[in-house]
């Protein structure tokens, strides 16, 4: 799964930037919340987008409707937000959620913990190989705001999204 905020550049134009920072980690934390409650597991915070994983590090046998209900979740969170977020007059935040199923391999990069110093070695620099991970939100025929997208295979697991 990949969640973005939508139109947080235009944000980040009108707001103070501490403002923005707790919009943001308001944001994070409330997707965060959804996420773990379906036992989804956080792989990475970039900017105002989420990488999440479902499935690691514990499987389940209905990941996909783990991701498509804790998406829908996050949805519903951005109302809340919404009234409470210091954010300028007129501006509503909203959220794209991408979700792709299928096979990936999530772990360390090959080698480089070999490569880094020992002091480093410690950071685990998480890596995912996979087809559709991010394209969702980020493609030109991204749907709208506020609403769940889910690749073909995801859709014929847990069948018609509104």
């Amino acid at each position: 799964m990949f969640c973005d905020l939508v139109g947080s550049t235009a944000l980040s134009t009108g707001m103070d930037p501490e403002d923005l920072r707790d919009v943001i980690a308001s944001y994070q934390s409330r997707c965060s919340a959804a996420i773990r409650r379906y036992d989804g597991f956080v792989a990475k915070y970039m900017g105002d987008g989420i990488l999440v994983y479902f499935g690691y590090p514990r499987a389940h046998e209905d990941e996909a409707e783990r991701s498509v209900r804790a998406g829908l979740d996050i949805v519903e969170a951005m109302a809340e937000l919404n009234a409470v977020a210091a954010k300028p007059l007129g501006v509503e935040l909203a959220v794209r959620i991408g979700i792709a199923t299928g096979p990936v391999i999530v772990g360390d990069q090959i080698g480089e913990a070999h490569r880094r110093p020992q002091s480093s070695a410690r950071r685990r620099t998480w890596r995912r190989v996979s087809r559709h991970w991010r394209s969702r939100t980020r493609s030109p025929s991204a749907r709208p705001p506020a609403r769940c997208s889910a690749i073909t295979s995801t859709s014929q697991i847990w069948g018609p999204m509104s």
